[in-house]
């Protein structure tokens, strides 16, 4: 059984290894440096298990979501923010990942664009699919997201990449739960085949 007791511990034991990793030092009520608390293996393994825990938590926050829907409790939250910022500093997130594996990462956005949109759903959505092109997109290959204006107070999210691209027969597959690009009993990208489907009913909302 999942519920949101089940979320609020894992959120918990996230926020904890988030702050074992280091600690403040203080001089007349001012943080001066942080002290890193461990060495470099230990720090290492802190930083897995923080990773662990952060795709659990996504896991567990897509099946609660699948089931307010299922049940019809989901819905819009709508709020005026200033969607540009909001995409940028989503889209930030995932450039601690391009070092590591040479990918050249774009986040494109105007420099402002007020819009009334639900702002969790709308970076969830953003966030999943940028997960997806992480996944599968190959060392030194190519990832853009970019942000746009459309007539009509509308805007276009795109998330572009270099990766293997989906099959055309199952372009629409892979917008189903537990639904993956890939079949059969082996697959080279591991996932609960849920972050689209995710993406998908949260723009059909």
């Amino acid at each position: 059984l999942i519920n949101s007791k089940t979320r609020t511990a894992m959120t918990d034991r996230f926020d904890a290894v988030s702050v074992l990793k280091q600690a403040n030092v203080y001089f007349d009520g001012q943080c001066v440096s942080h002290t890193v608390l461990f060495g470099d293996g230990t720090r290492k393994s802190l930083g897995v298990i923080r990773r662990n825990a952060a795709t659990l938590l996504k896991h567990i926050n897509d099946l609660l979501d699948l089931a307010r829907r299922d049940a019809q409790q989901l819905s819009p939250r709508y709020a005026q923010v200033d969607l540009a910022s909001a995409f940028r500093i989503a889209g930030e997130q995932f450039h601690t990942l391009v070092p590591g594996r040479r990918i050249s990462y774009v986040v494109s956005a105007p420099e402002r664009m007020a819009g009334e949109v639900d702002p969790e759903k709308v970076e969830r959505v953003l966030l999943n699919l940028l997960s997806n092109a992480f996944k599968f997109t190959p060392d030194g290959g190519r990832i853009r997201c970019a942000l746009q204006a459309l007539p009509v107070n509308r805007a276009l999210i795109t998330v572009q990449d270099s990766g293997p691209g989906i099959a055309p027969e199952m372009r629409n597959a892979v917008f189903e739960r537990f639904r993956q690009a890939q079949t059969g009993t082996t697959r080279d990208f591991g996932g609960t085949g849920l972050g689209l489907a995710i993406a998908k009913e949260f723009v059909d909302l």
